[in-house]
């Protein structure tokens, strides 16, 4: 797996499976993932990348704005309470709700064992040590990720 497989996995619309159902959004109609879930938020996206990428370590991960006040996603108002995406294999960032739907970013993946995605990741979405990973059933835990490229930020960059 590597970037451009990821970018070409769930970088469109299509890519993602979202299509527009009229009946979604209680008669409103709005777009949706092929499962029903609506494809409007952040955390939705995330686990969709899980969902497909079912043969590989994918994390759900997230921070509040409160706990992660340096970052792009909180200067820029991205969402007002906080935002989440998916860590792949330790090693890539992915975020496709921040192109498809916010709009805000047209990369979608970084390579956090590429200094300058690590860079442009630290600037965007700020210290992991501000994360938490998000899991359905036991709900948030303290993002510890201490392989590859995670780590990497935090010691390259001196995040601790």
């Amino acid at each position: 797996m590597n970037a451009s497989e990821l970018e070409s996995l769930f970088g469109t619309d299509d890519a993602m499976g979202v299509v527009f159902d009229p009946c979604a959004n209680y008669g409103e109609g709005g777009s949706v993932f092929g499962d029903g879930t609506n494809a409007i938020t952040c955390t939705n996206y995330a686990w969709q990348v899980k969902r497909r990428l079912s043969t590989h370590a994918v994390q759900v991960v997230g921070f509040s704005n409160d706990d992660n006040p340096d970052c792009d996603a909180v200067r820029e108002e991205w969402h007002m309470g906080g935002h989440d995406f998916a860590i792949v294999d330790h090693r890539f960032l992915v975020d496709t709700w921040v192109r498809l739907v916010e709009c805000a970013r047209e990369k979608i993946v970084y390579d956090l064992d590429q200094d300058g995605d690590i860079q442009e990741a630290c600037k965007t979405y700020g210290n992991p040590k501000n994360w938490v990973e998000i899991d359905r059933d036991k709900g948030f835990t303290k993002f510890t990720d201490t392989s590859g490229g995670c780590d990497n930020m935090i010691q390259k960059f001196n995040l601790r």
